[in-house]
């Protein structure tokens, strides 16, 4: 009998020992499964905040269109232009929609300075042929002053 119970005792200590890894295990898997719904939670996190902040620019980007339109600097035509929505709609990420606004932020700066260069020039130009034409009336008053008359 004393053989039977030093089997059982056996057992029932590679029992405890299976029981304890088991448990080990237990508590690493549940670590693992802590440590990985905290990662996609950050992640999750961080793409709602991304999406966010994507509406938000992609928002003031039509309100800015629409300020632009209504001061008159676009065009419907240039507005409803489809090849520019198709253009913004392919934008993927936002760095790549921050660095097409500050090109078009910068071709905008240089085409109102290119307007007002020209508007400058074409003032000058109205000034010199305003005053060439009054020249020339001035010089043809003193010919027909001092023409005789006949």
């Amino acid at each position: 009998m004393s053989e039977a119970v030093v089997q059982w005792l056996g057992e029932i200590n590679r029992l405890k020992q299976q029981l304890a890894t088991l448990q080990q295990e237990l508590q690493t898997s549940q670590k693992n499964e802590a440590s990985w719904r905290q990662r996609y939670t950050e992640e999750a996190q961080q793409r709602r905040t991304e999406a966010r902040l994507a509406k938000e620019q992609f928002e003031q980007i039509q309100l800015t269109m629409q300020t632009w339109q209504q001061a008159g600097q676009l065009t419907a035509g240039q507005a409803s232009n489809p090849e520019l929505e198709q253009e913004i709609l392919a934008i993927a990420d936002v760095e790549s929609l921050q660095q097409q606004l500050i090109q078009a932020s910068k071709e905008r700066s240089q085409a109102l300075s290119d307007l007002a260069a020209e508007r400058e020039a074409h003032e000058q130009t109205r000034k010199s042929l305003t005053s060439v034409i009054n020249d020339t009336i001035e010089q043809l008053g003193k010919v027909k002053k001092d023409a005789p008359t006949l």
